[in-house]
């Protein structure tokens, strides 16, 4: 089985059309768009690593812990929150 199949039976088990999602493959039809959101996002949003995580001004890049995402949340609805008391 190609991985074009093996990608095909993944959609249809998400209700997706196969026959569409396989064409589109195919045909790359989305390829210009995948490769301009690559350099938007390594050049605009300065993403260098995968994954990256933006929570309010912070940017966490690679895998992080548990506890430096939940840091990073609790930051961030703190400082949402003194800005409504402002």
């Amino acid at each position: 089985m190609s991985q074009i199949e093996v990608l095909a039976e993944i959609a249809d088990s998400l209700h997706l059309d196969k026959e569409i999602f396989t064409r589109i493959l195919k045909d790359r039809t989305f390829e210009q768009v995948h490769k301009d959101s690559l350099v938007h996002a390594y050049e605009n949003g300065h993403v260098t690593k995968v994954p990256t995580l933006k929570i309010g001004s912070r940017i966490l890049q690679g895998f992080t812990s548990k506890e430096t995402v939940e840091k990073a949340l609790l930051h961030e609805h703190s400082a949402k929150l003194e800005d409504r008391e402002k």
